[in-house]
């Protein structure tokens, strides 16, 4: 089952949107729910939410499972009154969800802020069929005075996504025990960001420095990276060496294999993903500055400050050791990266 959702939801000063691309797939013998929403991946399993490194949540808060949404429609088309009608090659379904029914669609549809904050009246649900087979669903709020639902559901023949192993492994050894916290707005504001950072095409300028005393290290670096029919090619420039590399493979402009001290090079290209492991593992704080959204997380391998502006990731900072990395990224296809020379006294 696949399905792409859509919901655009408000209470007074509550507001919630949301695209996701919704799969149900096995894995392991375990039902996974794979979503793809607003550019974050989330993996659903036995009443936990996990990130793609296999970090959990309990389910609630603003990311409920969409999947359910096909399980209690079908549910409540069995217990309430149903009409149809008929629209040349279309069925159409109509039924009316009020109390604890619709609370339940409502908690399904939007976070538990709007839900519980909300003066629900009744949900109106249509269900549309062609040839037999269920096309979409739409859901709206009616007669619920501040509260204002409209969401669908367009049911697609598109692929499961494959589950990654740390998803898979958390789902082995978490025992059906969810987490106690729920993912927040905050963190998929982040991933969100970081997702449109990292698609399809970008440029950088990469300065590394370190001054360590009576050492002191300075170089910078370009990095180019694309994509073509899904898979990531990348390209780092020093000077007028030119490495290009695609997974494990890495060559010259010709084609021809490179020497190791220019094959490391292709290491500065794995900062933008070491900042993201960074977060995606600690426990990141978010502070509402005045030009944006400032993260800051602190794990045994460093300290990473992400800040946004809008939906794009604008600065990252990584400290650990003695090296200071700071990136400035100009916007999601033009990125600027800069690493700035921190001070350090060696103490014996």
């Amino acid at each position: 089952m696949a399905m792409d959702v859509t919901v655009d939801a408000s209470c007074g000063k509550l507001v919630l949107r949301a695209d996701a691309s919704v799969a149900r797939t096995k894995a392991d013998g375990t039902s996974v729910t794979c979503i793809d929403r607003d550019g974050a991946a989330l993996y659903y399993a036995d009443g936990a939410l996990y990130l793609e490194n296999g970090k959990s949540y309990a389910v609630g808060g603003a990311f409920p499972n969409y999947a359910e949404l096909m399980d209690e429609t079908a549910e409540l088309c069995r217990t309430l009154s149903v009409s149809k009608s008929v629209d040349g090659q279309n069925k159409v379904y109509t039924f009316t969800a009020e109390g604890d029914d619709a609370s339940a669609l409502l908690h399904l549809l939007t976070s538990d802020e709007i839900a519980d904050a909300a003066a629900l009246s009744s949900i109106r649900v249509t269900l549309t069929a062609e040839s037999g087979e269920l096309m979409h669903m739409t859901f709206a709020a009616e007669n619920s005075g501040d509260l204002h639902v409209n969401a669908s559901a367009i049911f697609t023949d598109a692929s499961a996504p494959a589950v990654p192993d740390e998803v898979l492994s958390a789902i082995r050894s978490s025992g059906g025990a969810a987490s106690s916290s729920t993912l927040t707005d905050d963190a998929l504001r982040l991933l969100h960001a970081w997702g449109e950072l990292t698609n399809d095409i970008s440029s950088s300028d990469i300065s590394l420095s370190a001054d360590c005393g009576p050492i002191v290290l300075s170089s910078t670096l370009q990095y180019d990276r694309s994509s073509i029919d899904g898979q990531s090619y990348g390209c780092i420039r020093k000077n007028t060496l030119a490495v290009y590399f695609s997974g494990d493979k890495i060559c010259d402009a010709s084609g021809n294999s490179v020497d190791a001290a220019s094959a490391q090079l292709v290491d500065a290209s794995s900062l933008i993903d070491l900042c993201y492991r960074l977060i995606l593992d600690g426990s990141a704080g978010c502070e509402r500055v005045s030009d944006g959204y400032l993260y800051v997380t602190s794990t045994p391998e460093g300290t990473v400050m992400v800040l946004l502006k809008v939906a794009e990731v604008t600065s990252i900072l990584l400290a650990s050791g003695l090296v200071r990395v700071a990136t400035c990224f100009c916007s999601v296809l033009k990125v600027r990266m800069l690493l700035y020379p921190v001070p350090f006294s060696l103490v014996a």
